[in-house]
Parts: C-alpha cells; sequence; structure tokens
C-alpha cells in the first residue's frame, strides 16, 4: 500500500455528534475503491480497533461493490481521539474525510446496505483503462457499440491524462441505463486496436474526484511552464 502522506490539517471536532460513554465510532471516507481493512487498521496506526480489524471495521457496498466509505469502532475514547488527528491525511494519493459517528449513524447506513439502496444509482458510469494513447471520442464509442452514452460521445467521454498532459490512455464513460453498463462491462478484457482494454465499474465520486486532481495538476504545470 501507497506510504500515508501528512500534510497540514485542522483537527477534527471531537465533540460533534454526541456519543455515549461507549461509542468510540468514526467514519472514513474518500480512500480508494480496493482498500482493504489491512489498510484502514495501517491508515489508524496507533488507534486499538474494536475485536481487530476483522470485525471493528464496516465497509459501505453499493451494487457495484465496495465503496469508499467504512464505519470504524475502536476501543477506547483516546483511541477516537487519535483517529480523528488522522483526519485530511493521505492514503496514498487520496486525501480521507474522517469525522465521529454514533451507533444509530453507523447501524442506519449499514442496514441501507442490507436493503440494497445505492446512492450511486442514478449515475451509470464506467472506467476505461488501457486503451490506444491515441484513441478518440469515436473510437470509444465504436467499442462500446449497442450502449447508449449520456449527452453523447462528446459529453459523456472524460479522458484523463497524464501529469504532463500527456494521454494516458484511460477515460471515464456515462451511459443513459444501467443495461449499458452492463453491456459495457461485458467488453472488459476486449481489444481495442492492439490493446487489451480493461472495464471496471466507476461512480460519479470518482470520476469528479479524479478529474479535479488532473486539473489541478495540468493548471500546476501551465503555471510553471
Amino acid at each position: 500500500m501507497a506510504s500515508v502522506v501528512q500534510p497540514e490539517y485542522e483537527e477534527a471536532d471531537v465533540d460533534s455528534p454526541a456519543q455515549s460513554d461507549d461509542e468510540f465510532i468514526v467514519k472514513a471516507k474518500g480512500f480508494s475503491y480496493d482498500t482493504t481493512a489491512t489498510d484502514l487498521a495501517q491508515f489508524f496506526a496507533g488507534c486499538d480497533i474494536k475485536d481487530g480489524k476483522n470485525k471493528g471495521i464496516h465497509f459501505l457496498f453499493s451494487r457495484a461493490g465496495k465503496s469508499s466509505e467504512a464505519y470504524i469502532e475502536f476501543l477506547e475514547n483516546d483511541d477516537l481521539k487519535r483517529a480523528l488527528d488522522f483526519n485530511k491525511k493521505y492514503m496514498g494519493d487520496r486525501y480521507v474525510d474522517v469525522s465521529s459517528a454514533t451507533r444509530e449513524m453507523m447501524e442506519a447506513a449499514l442496514a441501507e446496505n442490507e436493503t440494497g439502496e445505492d446512492p450511486e444509482d442514478s449515475h451509470h458510469i464506467i472506467k476505461l483503462t488501457g486503451m490506444p494513447f491515441a484513441a478518440l471520442q469515436e473510437e470509444i464509442a465504436v467499442f462500446f457499440a449497442g450502449c447508449d452514452i449520456k449527452g453523447g460521445k462528446k459529453i459523456g467521454i472524460h479522458f484523463l491524462r497524464n501529469q504532463d498532459g500527456s494521454a494516458s490512455g484511460a477515460c471515464f464513460v456515462e451511459f443513459l441505463a444501467s443495461e449499458d453498463v452492463k453491456i459495457a462491462l461485458s467488453k472488459d478484457k476486449e481489444y481495442m486496436g492492439s490493446r487489451f482494454c480493461h472495464v471496471s465499474k466507476s461512480t460519479a465520486e470518482e470520476r469528479e474526484y479524479t478529474l479535479a486532481k488532473q486539473n489541478e495538476a495540468l493548471q500546476n504545470m501551465k503555471e510553471l511552464s
């Protein structure tokens, strides 16, 4: 796992929301979608997780799989205070929001997961990686033949670029409906030209965060040039 970078940050508010004497819970969000319980335990180094990482860490899931949110139960109030100090610190290249939570909040969120409710259900987004660096919107539309791209290829396709502005061979594509996503995902590991492509489910949150970081990096490069 990538090392944890510790920038300047503001101390989190330990007193909100109110917690009972036996509740030492935080909600963490913003980490990458492939984060494991071990990764989170390492991120919160120095904090004792109640009943260990396998029982004390509760990931939230969308219909697409694991999301970027989790509730973590700690053993004592001192562990909770230390955990809140990790607010806005980085795990890899993503900073993590850490806030105090109550058991009621956690159980309500986990219950929503059990009913299958998905806050990302209004978005139908995939991430395509491994495509030719020179691929254009037309080639991506052809690759996803049979899928309706939301807003058309000029609006629904968002290319990702490297820090120097060069093509990365990746993009986000938003479709009109869940059926389009199913068709798109079936094209995982197919070829575009001579390149082997990977298609994975994504979210609006991941897309907006990635594009914002990309624009920030490109703007910084422009200012330095």
